[in-house]
Parts: structure tokens; C-alpha cells; sequence
């Protein structure tokens, strides 16, 4: 197995590696710059789906570190010694290339003995006799690629007879048997016992067996092309604009499938008490047998009962909730609000106000810097604090996603979430959301 280890230096040159060179195997440290190695790893797999890397988790001595199903399915210790280390991430790279192994070199053929090269004798002809001679390990070169033996298929003159041509009936079975299962004995240096010429002694040569005729030739091996390098990761950074409209569209989604949900529920509840409910109530609107006189009579008051039923089942809607101080100063933009129903935009030299209303009720806030100009603390805790009644809020975690970092908050009073977003890890504040979970 032949593996290439590429190392980097920091957060950012580990995931351009990555998304270049589409490694098979990637090792993953549990602490990255304050980022979990598990995040780093996820973000990775959401990214390239099923092209996405194995994973390996290095930590040092954590008693916290557990295997992840389908995510980290090997750890090292890089606290151990150093044999150990070595031996554990190379335990865990076999395991995971298992199905990345090839064939270096070609397998080296067997020695063929003489007795299994000797040609037998036919009455008529000069005795035969197989010369055998003994070769010492220093007469074979060195195992050299396939290429070098060029030089060593040079065919060889010597005396004495022509090789016996095989009879009619041993051409007919090579030619009838299946390619696979001919074989031809390769052929043996042969001298002839009645003459008796001095033949001066000549190092070994290795002639290149040559294919008979039954036997069909070994196709070449294929080797397969390099597969084209990845495409270049694009790492331009998204607008936060297009973030921030990311999530309208995901609270958006959210509240449309729960509104299909209850209407739907609310909806079967009626059919069903409608049809239990309507037999017995025919039952007992019937009138009774009576002469035509009597009952054209009595006719009850129907449009009055219909009037006051109609005016019972429609409660008055609560007023809607006043706007929030901090856009009083600012200009409200009447075309987004009939574009986008249940939004206002409002809009200030530096700033860009988003408000959604459920029910006559404040349920989220966007706020956008403009020109450059950063968003300060205040701010948001000022936004927090009119909509959940307190300015306190817990950051839960950090993580980079699109070209840009966001911070997970939650508030401290009340079902609020936030969302906090920076170009930069420790840069200003360009925009943040706010919203009410359900």
C-alpha cells in the first residue's frame, strides 16, 4: 500500500486542501482555533456529501473522546509513545483503504527445472540429452521493471539441430483447447552426444519465451487515468443579505407546514362531528304529523337564530402590537410591505429593519449594517430587550458557514433564538436575527 501525507498549518489551508485535492482519509485534530473537530468534520460531510473523507480523530489523553457513528470511526492518542501513535494510525489507514490497494510489481515466474525442458527421443534420429547445468544465484540480475529486460531479449545462435516441429495430432488438440489451459514447455539448450566439438563456455541468456500458437496473447494491462483534478472551491464570501434571506424563507417554511398542519387537523375534526352529529339533528328538526294548516302555522324565527350564531363565532382581532423604538427615526418602505405580507422594512442611512407580525404580534426581527458601519452590543441587547423583556442572552456555539462566522445565542427570558454574523472570526457584527421559537 503507498499513501501520501500532506500536513497544513491552519484552519483555512486544511479546508482548501480538501475541497482540491479530495483526499481519501483526512486526520482531524479535537481542537481547531476553538473549533470541535467534530464540527469541522460535519461541515465537511454537508459540503461534499457522498464524496466526503473518512475521518480520524487525534486527540491527547481526552477521556471525553468517543467514537462517532459514520463519523469518526478511529481515534489516536497522540499522548501515547511514539511506536504506539505509529502503530495505531497505521492500524486505522489499512481499515480504511482496504479497497485502495495495487499491485506494485509483477510476480516473478518460477524456475523451470530440466527434466520438465527435456524433449523425448524418436526412433531414427541421434540421441537427444538435456544439458544441466547448475546456475549459481549471482548468474540472475537484480529484479528490475519490465522495461530493463529490453537488452535481454536478443535471441542467441548455437549449433546444433532444428527444434522437433510438433505432429499433426498435437496441433489439432492446441488449436481445439481453450486458450487458458495450453501449455507449452519452454524450450531446452540441446547438444548432440556423437560429435564431440569443443564449444567455448558462454554466460547465461535469458531468451524471451516466445507464444505458441494455441495460446492467445495476454492482453496489456490497463492502467487507469488519472482522474481530473477537483474543481476549485469558490471562496468569494456570500452577502449577508442573502444569509439573513436564508433564514426568512426557513421560519417562513416553518410556519406555513405548521399552519397546513393544524388546518388540516381542524378540518377532519369538523367532518367527523358533522357526520355524527347530522342524523341526530335531522331526527330531531322533523316535523311532526299534523294538518297542512297547522304546520304552515309555526314557522320559527330561523334568520334571527343564523344572525346571532354568525355573530358569536367571529371573535374581534387584538390590535396590532406598536412598533419598537428603536425604528421610530426610521422610513418605512410601503412597497416591500405589500410585496412581502406580514413583513415591514424600514430603513435608516445606517441601518435596515425587518419585522414580522403573526397575529397582530412582533415574532422576529432582522437587523442589517449599511455603508460598513458595524453592529455595537448595545444594540442587539436593545432588540432582545423589547422583544422578550430582558437584554441577557448566552452564546451556545461558533461556526463558520458560506464565508462567514455565525454565533448561536439564546436568550435568558423567554423562547427567543439569535443569530449573530461576522466576516470575520473576531470581526465586527454586520447583521443579527432575533425570533420567537414556537
Amino acid at each position: 500500500m503507498k499513501v501520501r501525507i500532506d500536513l497544513v498549518a491552519d484552519f483555512d489551508q486544511g479546508l482548501k486542501a480538501v475541497f482540491e485535492q479530495r483526499p481519501s482519509v483526512v486526520c482531524i485534530q479535537e481542537q481547531i482555533a476553538s473549533v470541535t473537530g467534530e464540527s469541522v468534520a460535519r461541515h465537511i460531510q454537508m459540503l461534499l456529501g457522498a464524496d466526503a473523507p473518512a475521518f480520524v480523530l487525534l486527540h491527547e489523553g481526552a477521556s471525553k473522546a468517543k467514537p462517532v457513528p459514520r463519523l469518526f470511526e478511529h481515534l489516536v492518542d497522540l499522548s501515547a509513545p511514539f511506536e504506539q501513535v505509529s502503530s495505531n494510525l497505521c492500524h486505522a489507514l489499512q481499515q480504511l483503504l482496504a479497497n485502495y490497494r495495487e499491485l506494485l510489481c509483477p510476480t516473478v515466474p518460477q524456475a523451470v527445472t530440466a527434466e520438465e525442458t527435456a524433449l523425448p527421443a524418436t526412433a531414427g534420429e541421434d540421441t537427444l540429452a538435456a544439458e544441466s547445468t547448475e546456475t549459481s544465484p549471482e548468474a540472475f540480475p537484480e529484479p528490475k521493471q519490465i522495461d530493463d529486460f529490453s537488452d535481454l531479449f536478443e535471441p542467441t545462435s548455437l549449433g546444433g539441430p532444428p527444434a522437433e516441429q510438433p505432429s499433426a495430432a498435437e496441433q489439432q488438440r492446441l488449436q481445439t483447447a481453450p486458450p487458458g489451459n495450453v501449455q507449452t514447455p519452454p524450450a531446452a539448450a540441446v547438444v548432440l552426444q556423437s560429435e564431440q566439438t569443443q564449444i567455448d563456455p558462454q554466460p547465461a541468456v535469458y531468451a524471451a519465451p516466445q507464444p505458441s500458437p494455441g495460446r492467445a496473447a495476454a492482453p496489456p494491462l490497463s492502467i487507469p487515468d488519472k482522474p481530473p483534478p477537483p474543481a476549485a472551491v469558490d471562496d468569494d464570501s456570500i452577502p449577508v443579505e442573502e444569509l439573513l434571506h436564508a433564514v426568512e424563507e426557513t421560519y417562513l417554511r416553518r410556519k406555513r407546514l405548521l399552519r397546513s398542519t393544524l388546518a388540516g387537523s381542524l378540518l377532519l375534526v369538523v367532518a367527523a362531528a358533522a357526520w355524527w352529529f347530522w342524523p341526530r339533528a335531522s331526527s330531531l328538526t322533523a316535523p311532526p304529523a299534523a294538518s297542512p294548516a297547522a304546520s304552515s302555522a309555526r314557522t320559527p324565527p330561523k334568520p334571527a337564530v343564523q344572525q346571532r350564531s354568525s355573530s358569536t363565532t367571529q371573535p374581534p382581532s387584538p390590535p396590532r402590537q406598536e412598533l419598537p423604538s428603536f425604528v421610530a427615526a426610521a422610513r418605512r418602505d410601503s412597497a416591500f410591505d405589500a410585496a412581502q405580507p406580514g413583513w415591514s422594512r424600514f430603513v435608516t442611512d445606517r441601518r435596515e429593519y425587518r419585522l414580522y407580525y403573526e397575529n397582530n404580534r412582533l415574532q422576529a426581527v432582522q437587523v442589517l449594517a449599511l455603508g460598513g458601519n458595524g453592529i455595537a452590543v448595545a444594540e442587539i441587547r436593545q432588540v432582545v430587550q423589547e422583544l422578550t423583556g430582558s437584554d441577557q442572552y448566552q452564546v451556545k456555539q461558533q461556526s463558520r458557514k458560506q464565508g462567514g462566522w455565525v454565533q448561536e445565542a439564546a436568550a435568558r427570558k423567554g423562547n427567543a433564538g439569535l443569530l449573530i454574523y461576522r466576516t470575520a472570526q473576531r470581526g465586527p457584527i454586520n447583521a443579527f436575527v432575533i425570533a420567537r421559537t414556537p
